[in-house]
């Protein structure tokens, strides 16, 4: 009896500990996206340029969100329908892009494009063209999920039909007693068709 007892207490020790690890390392996440965001940002601007720089960084955070859905929310950035033949879906890891290129053109230039179908996580390619279709997967490896990260804009760069931006991605993992924090920089480039910003770079996986 007194061993059980011993050891439930031993057991709500460490909870308590765990509980405690995962606060601290909320508010230490906290304050640095805080401290990172508050961070004085590098933006150049041409005398043809008529974007402020609060309009450029929140145009660039707009297609970063844009991107990110598009990458692990497929089925609510596209209209999709499962595939029917195994040949097609490889275990069921695709969903047919009925509305691909409507999607795709009002987001991506043609080299974006390009870029977008090039992309491969793993080893498999984040779109499969067919006969009968285009095919996206339908979710992308936890190691190249960004869907729940802080997202920080620096070094923007602004031209008359260009912008280029750094943009970090942060999150923090814990793991028994050791509370870990991960930075991923990617490169965004936008250029202006029509009167639209569309995405003509950004390397979403690894």
């Amino acid at each position: 009896m007194k061993k059980n007892t011993f050891d439930l207490k031993k057991s709500l020790l460490n909870m308590k500990k765990h509980t405690l690890l995962i606060i601290i390392g909320g508010v230490f996440l906290l304050t640095g996206m805080i401290l990172y965001n508050g961070r004085e940002q590098t933006v150049y601007y041409y005398v043809d340029s008529k974007l402020t720089k609060d309009e450029a960084r929140a145009l660039i955070l707009d297609r970063t969100k844009t991107i990110v859905d598009l990458y692990e929310k497929v089925d609510e950035s596209f209209s999709v329908e499962k595939a029917n033949s195994q040949e097609e879906t490889e275990d069921n890891k695709y969903l047919k892009a009925l509305n691909y290129d409507q999607v795709v053109d009002s987001i991506y230039t043609e080299n974006g494009k390009e870029e977008l179908e090039s992309i491969k996580f793993d080893k498999t390619s984040f779109v499969e063209k067919k006969d009968d279709g285009v095919y996206i997967l339908s979710s992308i490896p936890d190691n190249n999920s960004y869907v729940d990260c802080a997202v920080s804009i620096d070094d923007i760069i602004v031209k008359e039909d260009t912008i280029t931006a750094s943009v970090s991605f942060t999150s923090d993992s814990i793991d028994k007693e050791n509370i870990t924090y991960y930075i991923y920089k990617k490169d965004i480039k936008l250029v202006k068709e029509d009167d639209n910003w569309l995405i003509d770079t950004f390397i979403y996986s690894n």
